[in-house]
């Protein structure tokens, strides 16, 4: 199973690392799924985030700015 989680998780890194596709990130509920298709045995989603951590599958997040927005109007609402 092990080797499964990683196969899905390098399928992903080909999409991520294709400039031709939208991805930018992992899809780990996705991966989830794919390897209880495939062997039958469900895994929980920490575990496929804790291997892919393990094996450098992850992006970390980026922390977000409280108000990043700029306003372009002189009117409210």
């Amino acid at each position: 199973m092990e080797k499964r989680i990683l196969k899905e998780l390098s399928i992903d890194k080909q999409l991520i690392d294709d400039k031709q596709t939208p991805i930018r990130r992992y899809n780990y509920s996705y991966t989830r799924d794919q390897v209880h298709k495939v062997t039958g045995i469900r895994v929980s989603l920490p575990t496929i985030i804790n291997r892919a951590k393990q094996h450098n599958f992850y992006i970390p997040r980026k922390p977000r700015k409280a108000h990043d927005r700029e306003v372009l109007t002189n009117y409210p609402g």
